[in-house]
C-alpha cells in the first residue's frame, strides 16, 4: 500500500488556471458570427463580382474574406476596406477566379486570438444568358426633360426573376425606388424628382441565388468547423441613365381681342377695319391679322382697308375664306392660327347713310358760327361730332353726343376760311357681326380670344367762313291794310331763311316762330287773322339753314 501523499504546488495551479481562461477567452472570440454575400454582376459589357462581410459582434481588430488569389478580399471591424472592382467582359474568367482554390477567413487579424478558417465556393448555372443586357430607351442618356415625374422605358432579354428601379437626385435628397412585377418594362414613379442632374437605375436580379454554394469554413488548424456564419450570393444585371429635370416654363397663354369695324362714309363707299387689340405674348417680331383675301389687315399699332364700292364686295371679303392671325412672323416661335366671321342682318338699311343738312358740303355763305344740323341712323350706340378750322389759332374740336342728337348746341367758335364739320355713328358690339374661335393646323384652340363687332356711318362737310355780318338787312317792310299782310323783302342769299315771330308784349319778350322763309328775291307775304290781337312782329336771320 502506497501511502505516498501528491505535493502541493501553488503556481502550477496558478498557470494552469490561466491557460484555461486563455483558451476558453481566445475560442470565444474566435468564433464571432459572420456573415458572407457575393455579388455577381452584369452591366452593358462588363462583369464584376463584390464581396459583402458583415459580423454583429465587433472584432477585436478586425476580420477579413479573401479569395485563393488575393484578387477579392473585404475586411470588417477596425479596418472595412476592400478590393477594387475588378471589371471584364469574360464572365467565365470571373467565374474561375472566384472558384479555383479555397477562400479564406481570418478572425481578429493580427491579435493574439486569431484564427484562420477555408471554404470552398461552387458556382454553377450563372451564364451570360441568364444576365442579359438591359437596355433603357426613355428618357434619352443626358436629355433635358420638364415632365416631373418622368416615364422611365426600358428593353431587357434577361431571365433573372426579380425588377427593381431607382430614380435619384445627388446626393439622393430625393429618390423613389419601387419593386416591379415580372417582366415589367416600364415605370413612372409615384412623386417627384428634384431639378438638377437625375439618375435612373433599372436591374432584374436573383437573392439568394441557389447556383452559388459554400461548403462549410473548417479551422485551418484544427479542423474545427466556423459556427454562426453564413454565406449568400446575388445575381443581377442592370443599367443606368443620367438625365437633366428642369422647371417647365410658365405655360404662356395666346390671345387677342378682335374688332371689325364695317365703314359707310357720305359717298357711299366701304370700308373693313379689323383691329388687333391687347394680344398676348407680347410681340418678339410682328403679330398681324389678315382678312380672307388678304385685302385687310391689322397689327397691334395698324389697320388698312381698301375701298370698297358696294357694301357686297366689303362682306364677302369677311365671310369668303378663313381669316389668319399670326403671332411673330418670322421668328421661333412663330404661331398661326384660324377662324371666320359670320354677318347677319347688314345692309344698306341697316348701315344707314348720314346726310349733314347745315352747312352744306361746299358752301360759302357763312358768317359767324353756322346752325350744324344733321339726318342719321336711329339705332346706333355712339355719335362724335368734330370741327376742324384751316387757321391754327382755332385747333379740331371734338365731342361726343347721344346717339339721338341730330345738332350740335354748342359748336365752338369757327375760324374765317375753310372748315370741315365732320360726324360719325358707331353701333358698338354690334350683334350681327361675329368670329369663330381661332384654331392651329393641330386643331389647338387660341387661349384668350374676343370679339366686337361695329358698324359704323360717316359723313362730312366742307365750308367757308366769311369775315364780318352778313347782309341780311330788310330792304322794304310794311302792312298792306286792304289785304291785311305784311310783306317784306330780303336781299338774295341762298343760303339763308327767315324767320317771322311774333310778340303781344315786348317788355315779357316772349316771341314766338310764326312762319320760316327762304330768300327768294321777291317780296314775302304773311296775312294775320283779322281777329287777331294787337302784336309786334319781328324778322330772325338763319343762315345757312
Amino acid at each position: 500500500m502506497n501511502n505516498s501523499k501528491t505535493s502541493y504546488n501553488p503556481l502550477r495551479i496558478l498557470l494552469t488556471s490561466a491557460l484555461l481562461v486563455f483558451v476558453g477567452l481566445s475560442t470565444q472570440q474566435a468564433h464571432a458570427e459572420v456573415d458572407i454575400r457575393l455579388d455577381l454582376t452584369h452591366s452593358y459589357s462588363n462583369y464584376y463580382a463584390t464581396l459583402y462581410v458583415t459580423t454583429d459582434s465587433t472584432p477585436i481588430t478586425y476580420h477579413r474574406v479573401q479569395s485563393a488569389n488575393g484578387k477579392y478580399w473585404k475586411n470588417v471591424g477596425a479596418d472595412s476596406s476592400r478590393n477594387a472592382p475588378a471589371y471584364t467582359n469574360d464572365l467565365n474568367a470571373v467565374i474561375y477566379g472566384l472558384t479555383n482554390d479555397l477562400w479564406e477567413i481570418t478572425l481578429n487579424v493580427g491579435d493574439a486570438s486569431e484564427a484562420k478558417y477555408t471554404y470552398s465556393l461552387a458556382i454553377n448555372d450563372v451564364t451570360t444568358n441568364l444576365f442579359g443586357d438591359i437596355t433603357i430607351t426613355a428618357p434619352e442618356a443626358k436629355s433635358t426633360i420638364t415632365n416631373n415625374p418622368p416615364a422611365f422605358e426600358w428593353i431587357t432579354t434577361s431571365s433573372l426573376p426579380e425588377t427593381r428601379v431607382r430614380a435619384y437626385n445627388p446626393p439622393r435628397s430625393v429618390e423613389l425606388a419601387d419593386q416591379l412585377p415580372e417582366s415589367t418594362t416600364n415605370w413612372t414613379p409615384n412623386g417627384t424628382l428634384s431639378p438638377g442632374t437625375n439618375t435612373f437605375f433599372v436591374r432584374n436580379l436573383s437573392n439568394d441565388f441557389v447556383g452559388v454554394t459554400y461548403s462549410t469554413p473548417t479551422n485551418i488548424v484544427n479542423g474545427s468547423a466556423l459556427s454562426n456564419w453564413s454565406g449568400t450570393a446575388d445575381v443581377w444585371t442592370y443599367a443606368i441613365r443620367k438625365f437633366e429635370i428642369v422647371e417647365p416654363e410658365p405655360e404662356i397663354p395666346y390671345g387677342a381681342a378682335f374688332a371689325l369695324n364695317i365703314q359707310r362714309d357720305a359717298s357711299n363707299r366701304y370700308r373693313l377695319y379689323p383691329d388687333l387689340i391687347n394680344p398676348v405674348p407680347a410681340a418678339a417680331t410682328l403679330h398681324e391679322i389678315t382678312s380672307p383675301n388678304g385685302l385687310c389687315t391689322a397689327t397691334e399699332s395698324t389697320s388698312t382697308s381698301p375701298e370698297f364700292p358696294t357694301l357686297a364686295e366689303a362682306l364677302s371679303e369677311c365671310t369668303n375664306g378663313t381669316w389668319t392671325l399670326e403671332f411673330d412672323q418670322g421668328s421661333a416661335s412663330n404661331r398661326i392660327y384660324y377662324f371666320s366671321v359670320e354677318l347677319d342682318g347688314i345692309d344698306t338699311n341697316t348701315l344707314a347713310q348720314t346726310l349733314i343738312l347745315t352747312p352744306a358740303n361746299g358752301t360759302t355763305n357763312h358768317f359767324g358760327n353756322p346752325r350744324m344740323a344733321w339726318i342719321g341712323p336711329t339705332n346706333f350706340t355712339d355719335l362724335s361730332v368734330s370741327v376742324l378750322g384751316s387757321d391754327v389759332q382755332f385747333p379740331a374740336v371734338a365731342t361726343s353726343l347721344p346717339a339721338t342728337q341730330t345738332n350740335w348746341p354748342d359748336a365752338p367758335a369757327l375760324a374765317q376760311g375753310t372748315n370741315t364739320f365732320s360726324i360719325t355713328y358707331i353701333y358698338d358690339y354690334y350683334p350681327g357681326i361675329t368670329a369663330s374661335w381661332p384654331t392651329n393646323d393641330l386643331a389647338e384652340g387660341l387661349d384668350i380670344w374676343s370679339v366686337n363687332g361695329q358698324l359704323t356711318t360717316r359723313a362730312a362737310s366742307s365750308f367757308e367762313v366769311k369775315a364780318g355780318s352778313p347782309p341780311y338787312d330788310v330792304l322794304t317792310m310794311g302792312m298792306n291794310e286792304d289785304e291785311f299782310s305784311l310783306f317784306f323783302t330780303p336781299r338774295l342769299f341762298p343760303d339763308f331763311s327767315y324767320t317771322l315771330l311774333t310778340s303781344t308784349n315786348l317788355v315779357e319778350g316772349h316771341w314766338h316762330p310764326i312762319s320760316t322763309f327762304k330768300a327768294t328775291g321777291a317780296p314775302l307775304l304773311f296775312s294775320p287773322a283779322e281777329s287777331n290781337a294787337a302784336a309786334y312782329y319781328r324778322v330772325l336771320l338763319d343762315p345757312g339753314l
